[in-house]
């Protein structure tokens, strides 16, 4: 690995690996959390852990425990949807916890449903898997060890994505008014939290059109998936 690419390494590990123990350490201490501070620290965690398990096949972890490959990458399916339900919680200022909010959890469910047979095969097969996406990062999304056919599994996980992203969006241009004062003047802290929110979905929907744009059209040649 070049030194410009060990240092990119670096510096991802280093950032997600902060928000994971930040997000943990935040979760530990959960009783004095509300319901919508618990969500936004699980997506902390969620996020973190993802990119985190993703960073570590430049590390070749994987090749010395080929079991955890691919465990993470339901967490792809989770983020999302549970970022709109964050959403939807702060929006509607709800403080309790429902059951109905466990749907978030049916994606990435259906994910390992997918992935069983992977799951369940030995360890010479992960050990092919994981030399194969070294070998090729454009390998890693085409997650080809489901049922699905190669490529399908990510172009999922993209409508999943954008259909929670763009939900997101419709939410909050429909509870605007919810963040006024009388005078139709935005109060400044709710103001602040209005603009974070849009914040997050618009890098969201950039992240998403910047993968897909280079996956359908390799826009930065030389660059892989992974």
């Amino acid at each position: 690995m070049a030194s410009g690419s060990a240092w990119h390494l670096v510096f991802i590990l280093f950032l997600t690996g902060g928000g994971l123990l930040f997000s943990l350490f935040r979760l530990y201490r959960y009783k004095r959390l509300g319901y919508p501070q618990f969500l936004f620290h699980l997506l902390v965690f969620s996020m973190c852990l993802f990119v985190f398990s993703v960073g570590l096949t430049f590390t070749g972890i994987y090749l010395r425990l080929p079991h955890l490959w691919r465990l993470f990458t339901a967490l792809g399916y989770l983020n999302t949807p549970l970022c709109f339900l964050l959403f939807r919680v702060m929006l509607t200022n709800r403080q309790e916890y429902r059951r109905t909010d466990l749907w978030v959890g049916v994606p990435p469910l259906i994910h390992l449903a997918n992935m069983v047979p992977f799951i369940f095969s030995g360890q010479e097969a992960k050990l092919e898997a994981v030399r194969a996406v070294m070998n090729n990062g454009n390998v890693f999304i085409l997650e080809s060890e489901g049922f699905l056919l190669p490529g399908l599994n990510s172009w999922l996980r993209a409508f999943v994505a954008i259909s929670m992203i763009f939900g997101q969006m419709l939410m909050m241009a429909g509870a605007a008014h919810h963040f006024t004062k009388g005078d139709g003047r935005l109060d400044p802290g709710d103001r602040r939290l209005y603009r974070w929110m849009w914040l997050l979905s618009i890098s969201g929907a950039l992240s998403m059109i910047l993968v897909l744009l280079q996956f359908t059209l390799n826009l930065i040649p030389g660059w892989d998936m992974l």
